[in-house]
Parts: structure tokens; sequence; C-alpha cells
């Protein structure tokens, strides 16, 4: 053991890179063992990532321009220029891919961002205070800090792992270094750069910083060589990053800063202020629904935990109070990142307070617009509380001699304390959203593009990493900053507009073949319904939609052809003249009352292009199709037949009032074209229930069927003749679904004069059941008195109808010969008073 201790002594950074692996692997646990099956998960950026490596390498081998890529918003195809690439990474995962799989080497390349961050911080720390022990704790902060850990699928936001060898330069250099700490430096910027933009501002705002502090307290120790290496630094990183920067150099100048412009968001990502001091709201014990509350309604921070931790907070204080010197430059670097993370005002358990904070200053700037959110300042706080923490552990081992003699224990208990308060283990982990259509795709021929249904922000991401699995052109797609024009197509296309918006309702974009003809001329082959990332009502409608059969269906998908054929896609349960044929239909409800209203839902269709405009004809056929009742209408209004064309589909929903005095029983429902040599088809069959055995049960003495208006039938009633009032009992049926509440009238008119000589004016129910609560063909049956005691003895005329409650309008009573009609009251008999 003890030469082993004396080989790591000599030679420690096997072993510590092999120590921070070993916790990296067990900090993202499970990842390790499902490193070719999963992806590492926080935000929903995590599917971006995928897609970058991808996209670079299909760029690399088949010679696109990296920074445009026709794969996403077909067809115009989006320029790349200010997308959130991770270069490094992406040049990490190129090898790797080779030997494992385009997803595990995905998933190393992110593992290996922890084990390098704790690597260079503990070089960093190191450098500070020449301690071992206390530059591993510094690494172990620096890799795991809750909010680099909480960006553990973002790349972008992770791949901090280079910022500490800035700072570990640039302290050479401010210290007496030589020109090789000025290429350290240069390159060191440019890994940061590689790994993100983001990263390079982070570290170039440290750095920054630092000089400053060096320039003020430490001014005697600069020498020639080191401004030489300072420039040399920014010359390398310059070099090394602008085949990059030109681009976006290019773009700016072109576009005059547009896509730089401040964002129009409302609202700003920050930090409240408790997130500092309160565990992770995914902590390992704290993993609950009372934690997550807590978040949620109190620590409304925006974004990955901000947590310091305590262990840290405690060394941190320990540092400044007995190595103020060392801690200074650390401390005050600490506590303005923390400042500015706050955001523009202050927050606190979850309230804003009117109080100022420096970010203020930058919010509207280049700075802010670049940062976009200020609790992205956490990710660079990390690098100065690491070193804060090396600086405390330093103290703390000196000043205490029973912690130097537990040495190397006293720091692996302080390991584990660190890192027990930064765990969040089992990590999140998402299922690759493989299916076996995306192979078939992949080796269809021709080129064409798909449409991924729904379309919005959060589910684009995640079509980002199909696309890497089937390997064609998207309509949909997200950068990070997307051009102007990205959704014109969508905008263009009104059935890609519903995929945005929401399935389209019924009765909307019905011409089905018409509205995907936009997508088949533009090659886009196949429109792609995920089960898995919308709502089931969605996903009926979406079905309901589509009338003919998917190309293909797995628990994830449902793909449509956007070139329905007949004989392949649909199929007709009739065909009728011309290559016109009904493809469904069907008649909801399948039961009704006489007088009701009922809808035939109809899909047509056409195997050969019709040469003449045609009208349909919707049948009601008794026993030995005789017909009962017939109705007649455009198969598609504002597209006649003639201009269908062959594999048309259009579908239609056409209303049928049933009459009245129709008898009831069971009737065929048949769709033909009016004036066509073809027989009928029968799409459903309709039982109809006369009024006379609706009635049967109930006590009607007259029966009436009148209909008023379009929404009630008044079916009968029964008189009960009392000394001072009739007692009148009515029958009344909704032939549709109302809005309307509609008072119901009984008036007597004198026989001479007719004038009104008594009256009630009821909402149904004794006023508790107004006709807007009634269901579509319900009876109501309700009873009202009509009051006679004042009236003289003779001979009346007894009279009903309705009227608009709100605006007193009366509801239309059709002339019927046998019925009086006046004023759109029907007169139903004469009334002797004694």
């Amino acid at each position: 053991m003890t030469r082993w201790l004396e080989k790591v002594r000599r030679r420690p950074a096997p072993a510590i890179l092999a120590a921070y692996a070993f916790v990296t692997l067990v900090m993202t646990y499970p990842l390790g063992l499902r490193l070719g099956t999963h992806l590492f998960s926080s935000t929903n950026d995590f599917w971006i990532y995928p897609w970058n490596n991808w996209w670079v390498g299909k760029a690399l081998t088949q010679g696109y321009d990296v920074y445009f890529t026709p794969y996403l918003f077909y067809p115009q195809g989006a320029m790349l220029v200010w997308h959130g690439f991770s270069w490094f990474n992406t040049l990490m995962w190129l090898p790797i891919q080779l030997l494992l799989g385009d997803l595990a080497a995905h998933n190393i390349t992110i593992l290996l961002t922890y084990v390098v961050a704790g690597y260079t911080a503990y070089l960093l720390a190191y450098e500070v205070t020449g301690s071992r022990p206390a530059a591993f704790l510094a690494g172990l902060v620096y890799a795991f800090y809750p909010h680099r850990y909480g960006h553990r699928g973002q790349l972008k936001l992770l791949s901090n792992q280079w910022t500490p060898l800035v700072g570990f330069f640039l302290i050479r250099l401010t210290r007496g270094g030589r020109a090789r700490e000025g290429v350290g430096l240069g390159v060191a910027l440019a890994l940061c750069g590689l790994c993100g933009w983001h990263q390079l501002f982070l570290a170039g705002l440290w750095g920054g910083t630092w000089l400053i502090h060096s320039l003020a307290a430490e001014r005697q120790l600069w020498t020639k060589q080191t401004m030489r290496g300072l420039m040399l630094g920014v010359l390398v990183c310059t070099v090394v990053l602008a085949p990059l920067l030109t681009p976006m150099i290019r773009q700016l100048v072109r576009d005059r800063g547009v896509g730089l412009e401040p964002s129009s968001e409302s609202g700003e990502k920050q930090t409240d202020l408790l997130a500092f001091f309160l565990p992770p709201a995914d902590h390992v014990l704290f993993r609950s629904e009372a934690i997550g509350r807590v978040y949620e309604e109190h620590v409304h921070f925006g974004g990955a935990p901000a947590a310091i931790g305590w262990a840290s907070l405690v060394l941190t204080g320990l540092a400044v109070l007995r190595q103020r010197k060392a801690a200074r430059p650390w401390a005050l670097a600490a506590l303005g990142l923390a400042l500015l993370a706050l955001g523009s005002r202050l927050q606190v358990n979850g309230r804003v307070r009117p109080i100022p904070m420096p970010y203020t200053l930058l919010s509207r700037t280049f700075v802010g617009t670049f940062i976009r959110n200020p609790n992205r300042f956490n990710i660079v706080l990390a690098l100065p509380i690491s070193v804060l923490v090396a600086l405390g552990w330093q103290v703390a081992r000196v000043g205490r001699a029973r912690l130097v003699r537990a040495a190397p224990w006293s720091t692996v208990a302080m390991s584990v304390l660190i890192l027990f308060e930064y765990c969040t283990v089992p990590v999140p982990t998402a299922q690759e959203p493989a299916s076996p259509f995306y192979r078939q795709l992949q080796e269809e021929s021709g080129d064409f593009a798909v449409a991924d249904f729904p379309i919005d922000l959060g589910r684009d991401k995640h079509y980002l990493y199909t696309q890497t699995l089937h390997e064609r052109p998207m309509v949909g797609g997200h950068i990070s900053r997307p051009p102007v024009d990205a959704h014109a197509f969508i905008d263009e296309v009104p059935l890609l507009t519903a995929g945005r918006e929401g399935p389209p309702d019924e009765g909307e974009l019905d011409d089905v073949s018409r509205q995907l003809a936009p997508l088949a001329a533009a090659d886009v082959r196949y429109v792609m319904i995920h089960k898995d990332r919308a709502k089931r009502s969605s996903v009926k409608a979406w079905r309901r939609w589509f009338p003919f059969r998917p190309a293909y269906e797995d628990d994830r998908i449902i793909a449509y052809r956007s070139t329905p054929q007949a004989g392949r896609d649909f199929g007709f349960i009739g065909l009728l003249d011309d290559g016109v044929g009904i493809v469904s239909g069907n008649v909801e409800p399948d039961q009704a009352v006489a007088g009701a209203r009922v809808t035939a839902e109809l899909t047509w269709g056409s195997d050969d292009a019709p040469k003449q405009d045609w009208r349909g004809e919707i049948t009601l056929l008794k026993e030995g199709g005789r017909i009962a009742d017939a109705v007649h209408f455009e198969p598609f209004e504002g597209w006649e037949t003639s201009a269908w064309g062959p594999n048309a589909l259009a579908r239609r929903t056409v209303t049928l009032h049933l009459d009245p005095a129709m008898p009831g029983g069971r009737y065929d429902v048949a769709v033909g074209l009016d004036g066509g040599t073809a027989d009928p088809v029968v799409i459903d069959s309709l039982d109809v229930e006369g009024i006379g055995r609706a009635l049967e049960e109930l006590k009607v003495d007259r029966r009436v069927t009148l209909p008023l208006g379009r929404d009630l039938l008044f079916l009968g009633y029964a008189v009960e003749q009392q000394s001072d009032a009739l007692v009148v009992t009515w029958h009344w049926q909704a032939l549709r679904e109302m809005t309307t509440s509609y008072k119901l009238f009984l008036h007597l008119y004198d026989d001479e004069d007719g004038s009104l000589v008594s009256q009630v004016d009821v909402v149904p129910g004794n006023w508790s059941y107004p006709t807007n609560l009634w269901g579509f063909n319900e009876i109501v049956s309700d009873r009202v008195t009509l009051p006679v005691a004042e009236i003289p003895p003779g001979t009346y005329q007894m009279a009903v109808g309705a009227y608009d409650a709100e605006t007193g309008r009366r509801l239309r009573v059709p002339e019927v010969d046998g019925w009086t009609v006046i004023d759109h009251a029907v007169v139903l008999d004469t009334v002797t008073v004694p």
C-alpha cells in the first residue's frame, strides 16, 4: 500500500483521472449501463446534440456546407450560423462512433466532460494551493457542481471543462510566465470556444476580471513576457476559431446585426436567492412531491439547480476568513457572478423585490443578448467556488492535526459529504425513440421529406433525434436562432398549419387530397403522427381526418402517405358512376325520433378522373327499396367533381331532417349520384321511432308535431279544466342542442275580437330546466297553469308558442293545413269557460 501511494505521489495524473472516472460513473448512474440504448436527459434540449453530431458528420462526408442544412425547415432549408453546436464534443464523437455506434459515442462524450472538468479544476486548484487533497476536492466541486450537473444532456452548457485551464495559464502568465503559457492560454480559450460560444464568452468574462485584479494587486509580477504571452494567447485562439467565426461575422455584416438583437421574450430565467442554499429539487433524499412543490411555488429561478452545498459554503467561508489574500480574487469573482445570476430584480422565496441588481446594466446590451438568461452565470460561478473550497480545505487540514494524521481518509470523507449534497442518482435517462419505420424510410428509394405532427418548439427538438435515425429532410425543425422565414412553408400550407395549431375541427380541410397536394408537390412523402408526443384526443382527431389506411403504425407513430391511391391506401364500399365512389359512410345517431335531425358522414373518392360535375343524393329506403325521403347536395362545396382527378378524397357531412310524420321502423341510408345509373350504396341503417310510439306512454289528448323554428318540435298536449284554471300538460322535443333559452307561452284569446285575455310565459321545469340544457332529440314534458277565474264566461282560443328570452323574438311556425297560426302562435283548441 505504501509503495503504491508513493507511485501515486510521483505520478498522480492516472490515479486522479481514474478517481474522477469512477465518481462520474457513480454520479451518473445508470447511464453507464445504458450507453447504447438511452440518452442522458435533463431539459428537452438533450435531443439537439446527437443531431448536431449527425449533421456535422454528414456535412463532412457528403460535401455539405456545415452552416447550411437542407434537412430542416424543408424545402427552403436553414442557416446554422447561430445554431448551438458543441464542436469539440462532435469532433470527439466522430472517431468514437465508428467503434461503438452513434448513441454510445454521444453518451461517452458527455461522461468525459465530467472527468476532464474534474481534472482541469484539480490542476488549477493545485496551482493555487499546492495541495493535492485540496485540489482533488476542488475537482469534485467543479465537475459535479449542481448547476453544471443539472445540464446533464445540454452539452453546450455542460461543456465548461476547459475553463479551469484558462485560469491555470492566466495565473502562470501573470506571475512571470513564458511564451508556452501564452500558447496554453490560447489553446484553452479555443477549446472553450469549440465546446460552445457561451463557454468562450464566460471564460473570457472571468479571465478579464482576473486580469483586472492582477493588474491592481500584483502588477509588479508582470513582465514583457506576460504581455507577449497574453497577445500570443489571443492570437492562437483567434487562428484556431477563425474558420468557425468568419461565417458568423459575415452573417452579422450582411444582416446588420439581425439575429443578435435583444430578446423580446417577457421575463428572464433568473436565480432565486434561496436556490443557492437549498438542495437540488431532485436530490436523492429529497426527491418528493413536497420538495417539488417548494421549488415550483417558491424557488422560481428558472433552469438547472443553483445550490452551492453547505459543505462547500463552510469551506468557502473558512477560506475567506483564514486566507484572505489568496481567497480575495476568487471571493470577489464568486460574489460578482452570483449577483449577476440573480437577474435584473432580486427574487427571494419566489417574490420579485423592487431592488435593482447589477444584471440590469447588462440586460439590454450585447452581453445580455448573448447570454440570454442570467442564471447561466451559475455555469462559471462553479470555478471560483471550487478554488475557494480547495483553499478552505487546505486551512482545515493545516489547522487540525487530526485531519493531517487522518489523511487521505479525511479527504475521502469530505469528498463523500460534498458528493452526497450534489447527488441526484438515479439520473434521468430517456430511451432511444426507435421505430422500424425509420429504417424503412432510410432504405426507401428516391429523394423525399417527411412532416412530423404535432409541430411545435418542444417536440421539434425530439424530431431532430428521430431524423438521425431516418435521415430524411423534415418540414419542421429546431435551431438555436431560427431565421424569420423558417416556417414559411408551414405557414403557406393549411394542413401544416393545423399540424402546428391542432387537428382541424370537423368540417375543416375536408377536401383531403387537395390539402395533401402541396405536400406531394414538394416531395413530402409522409405525414407522421407521433403518438408518444401528442395527446390521445389529438391522435384520435388526426385518425379521423385521414380517411385512408396508414402506410405504417406502431406504438410510437402513425405514418400516412401524401399521395393516397385507390386500391393501395383506400378502397370503396361502393363505386357509382364516372369513377366516383363512396369510401366510407355512417349515420349519427343510428336511432332517432321522427322530426329529429341526423347527420350522415361521407367520404367520397375517385379511382379515375370524373368527367362531369355530379350532385350527391341521400335516400332513406323502407322495406322493398321504397324511397321514404331524399336529400340532394354537392359532394364537396366549392370543389366540383370534374376537378377532382384520380385518387381524390373528400369528406362531407350532410344533415337530414326527418319528417315528423314519417312512420317508425328501420330504414336503409343509401348514397348515390343524382342522375347516375349506378345503384345507390347503402352506408348505414337508421332506426326511427315514430312520434306516436314515443308519445304512447305520455299523457296526450291531442298530437300536434309542429316545428317551431329549427330548434323545437311541439308534440302534443292534454288539458285539465278546473274551476279557476286550465292545467295543460304539454310535450316538446329538442331538434338539436341549443345555446338559446326559450320561453314557452300559453295564451288565451277572445273568440270574438281576438283580444288576449290570459297568458302564462315560462321557462320549462318551473324555471329550472331551460331549453339550452336540453339534449339532442330529448322529449321534455311539463305542466303549466293558465288562470281563468277573472275571465267572463264564454268561448276562447288557446294558443301556444315560444320566443327568445333575451330578444323577445318568437320562433317561426310554418303554415300547415288544419292549424291556425296567429302571430307565430299555434291555435290548439277552443275552450269554453263556464
